[in-house]
C-alpha cells in the first residue's frame, strides 16, 4: 500500500466511521513489533489505525519471516492483507567532488569564492527501507496468548500522572474554568481542573495535548516560530502534532483517546480537507508528535527503540 492510498484510505475510513486516524476508541496500548519494540510517529499511529479497522485486538505485528522463525506462519487468506511499515535509515555520508558549473558567481569582485573546482563536498543521503508486517491475530501455529498487552502495576490515572510529574522543566500548569490553553510566551498551560470533566480520560486528554503544544517552546524544541492565525497552515499541523502526540500518551496510559465535542461533522470535514489539500500533512505532523513525547518522556530515539 503507498502513501497516496493510505490517505485515500484514511479519507474513506473518516467519512465511513466518524473518526480520525488518532483518536482510539477502545484501550490499545503501544503497538509493538514481536520483540517488544514500540513503533513510532507515522508507524504507530497508521497501525493503530489499521487495527481498528480490521478490528485487532492484539497490538503486535511482525514479518512472515519472523512468523516462520517462531513456528508459525501467515494464514494463506492473510498473506495479501499485509501492512507497510516505512523507516527512514541514518544519514551515509559519501564524499564527491565539486564540478565547475555547481559554484555561484559572485556579485562582489573582490569577493573569493569559498570552494573551488576539484575539491571534495561532502553529501547526506538517507534511504527508505519498507517492510511487509501482519498483525499476529492474522497467523497460524502461533501461541498468541505470548502476545497480549503488557500489563503492569499501575493503573491508567498513575501512569497518566507519572508521565506528567517526569516531564522535566514543564511549563506551569493552571488550573482554570472553561478554558485549556497553552501560552507560549508566559509558557503556561492552563486546563480546567479534573471536577469539570465527564471522564477521567477526557482530562488527561485535554492535558496531554496542551502540554504537547509546551514542548513546542524555544526552551525545548523550538518548534512554534510565531503565533499562527486560526485555520492557517502552521496553526493546523501545531494542532495535529498536539492531537497525535497525546494520542500516543494515552495509548501509553491503556486510555481512550476521548473527543466527543470534536467529533462534529465540520470538524471531520476540516480535517478531511487538510488531508486532501496536502497529503503529507500527516506524515510531517506524526513525526513531530513523536519528538514532543520523546521530550516529555526524557528518552532518545536510541532509548525508545530498546
Amino acid at each position: 500500500m503507498t502513501y497516496k492510498q493510505l490517505v485515500e484510505s484514511l479519507i474513506k475510513e473518516i467519512e465511513s466511521e466518524g473518526l480520525l486516524p488518532w483518536e482510539i476508541p477502545w484501550h490499545s496500548g503501544e503497538i509493538r513489533n514481536i520483540k517488544g519494540n514500540a513503533y513510532r510517529g507515522m508507524n504507530s499511529l497508521l497501525l493503530g489505525f489499521y487495527c481498528r479497522s480490521r478490528k485487532f485486538k492484539s497490538p503486535y505485528f511482525l514479518t512472515r519471516k519472523q512468523a516462520r522463525e517462531i513456528g508459525g506462519d501467515i494464514k494463506e487468506s492473510e498473506l495479501e492483507r499485509f501492512f507497510s511499515v516505512v523507516f527512514f535509515n541514518p544519514a551515509r555520508i559519501q564524499y564527491a567532488k565539486i564540478q565547475e558549473d555547481e559554484i555561484e558567481p559572485k556579485d562582489k569582485e573582490d569577493e573569493k569564492p569559498t570552494i573551488k573546482s576539484g575539491e571534495w563536498k561532502i553529501q547526506k543521503h538517507s534511504f527508505l527501507r519498507v517492510y511487509s508486517v501482519y498483525n499476529v491475530e492474522q497467523t497460524e501455529g502461533i501461541n498468541l496468548s505470548n502476545f497480549q498487552n503488557e500489563k503492569t502495576k499501575l493503573k491508567p490515572v498513575e501512569l497518566a500522572d507519572h508521565i506528567v510529574e517526569g516531564y522535566k522543566n514543564r511549563p506551569q500548569i493552571t488550573a482554570i474554568h472553561g478554558k485549556a490553553y497553552y501560552n507560549p510566551i508566559a509558557d503556561i498551560v492552563c486546563i480546567p481542573p479534573l471536577r469539570d470533566y465527564d471522564t477521567t480520560e477526557a482530562f488527561y486528554s485535554t492535558a496531554f495535548h496542551e502540554l504537547i503544544h509546551s514542548t513546542g517552546h524555544k526552551s525545548r524544541l523550538n518548534r512554534i516560530k510565531s503565533l499562527a492565525f486560526f485555520g492557517s497552515h502552521d496553526y493546523s499541523q501545531e494542532e495535529l502534532v498536539a492531537e497525535c502526540g497525546a494520542s500516543f500518551l494515552l495509548n501509553m496510559c491503556n486510555m481512550l483517546t476521548v473527543k466527543e465535542h470534536r467529533q462534529s461533522s465540520a470538524y471531520l470535514q476540516s480535517w478531511l480537507c487538510k488531508l486532501r489539500e496536502k497529503t503529507a500533512l500527516l506524515w510531517q505532523s506524526a513525526a513531530k508528535a513523536q519528538k514532543a513525547v520523546d521530550w516529555i518522556l526524557g528518552r532518545s530515539y536510541t532509548e525508545s527503540a530498546k
